[in-house]
This record gives structure tokens, sequence and C-alpha cells, in this order.
């Protein structure tokens, strides 16, 4: 009798991890199909001043990766998100059915973690936005020297235009 529960319960437990990832991968892919049709749809109508201001860079970045950030981490990131907070509201709930006051430790530690999690959010978000437009300079250096090798090569420049290159790539590293 006991083997039956646990094997119904662990097929359920089977059945819904399927279900939760086949369901997040669709919104990853509907989420990402969206944002690729409404970023070109921009670029395609945008004013010309837009190409003069905006590096050739930047507005590769925001396709290459964006959208694979887009396809392949936030899908994951959601359905851990989605797993780990399960858990913890019910390991919470059950805790507090046992022992009331867990509640009042609870809930200060969930305002200490919120009060980091602000702190943390918004120096990330600086240093994404610092990694994007150092992205930016090497995949503009990158694709002017694509575009102007011949040039490069005739007036014997090879040397200095790898050298920046390596330069480029050791700052966005850094």
């Amino acid at each position: 009798m006991q083997t039956g529960i646990y094997a119904a319960l662990g097929v359920s437990q089977a059945l819904t991890m399927f279900m939760m990832g086949a369901v997040f991968a669709l919104l990853t892919y509907y989420a990402s199909q969206q944002l690729h049709r409404r970023s070109i749809q921009r670029v395609m109508y945008a004013p010309m001043s837009f190409f003069e201001t905006t590096p050739l860079g930047r507005i590769m970045n925001r396709f290459a990766k964006d959208i694979d950030t887009v396809d392949n981490l936030i899908g994951d990131s959601l359905r851990m998100l989605t797993a780990t907070a399960s858990q913890i509201i019910g390991a919470i709930i059950l805790i507090s059915i046992i022992i009331p006051y867990f509640l009042a430790v609870a809930f200060v530690i969930i305002v200490c973690y919120a009060y980091a999690a602000y702190f943390y959010r918004a120096s990330a978000r600086e240093l994404k936005h610092l990694d994007a437009i150092l992205r930016s300079s090497l995949y503009s250096h990158f694709s002017e020297s694509l575009s102007g090798l011949t040039t490069i090569r005739a007036y014997g420049e090879l040397d200095r235009f790898l050298a920046e290159n390596v330069e480029l790539v050791d700052v966005e590293n850094r």
C-alpha cells in the first residue's frame, strides 16, 4: 500500500516537472519571437539619424546578446525561481504549522533579504550596462575591421588593428 502511494507521488511529481518545463519552454519561445519581431521592426523603421548616432556594434549587441539571453537564460531562471519559491513557501507553511513563532523570524529574514536584494539589483544592472557598452565597442571595431579589411591590408596596418582588437577583448573581459 505504501509503495503505491510513493509511486503515485513520484509519477505526479515527474509529470508536474515535465509540464512546468514544457510551459516555460513555450513561454520562452514566444517571448523570444516577439522580442526579435519587435526589435527588427523598430530598426527597419528607425530614422536615419538613429543610424548616425548609434554605433553598429550596439545594434548588433541587441540582436546577439539580448535575444540569446531571452532564449537561454530567462526560461531557466524563471523555472528555477518558480521551483525554489514553491519549496520555500511550502517549508515556511509547514514549519509555521508546527512552530507558529517561526513566522516572526521568517518575516525578519524576508525583510533583510529584500533590503540586500535591492542593493544587489542596482549594482548588477550597472555592471550589465557597462558590459553591454564594452561589448558594443568590440563588435563595432570588429565589424569595421572586416568591412575595411582590404584597405587595412593595402596600407599595412594589420598589426595595429590586431593590437586594438586584442586590447578591446582584454578590456571587455576585465
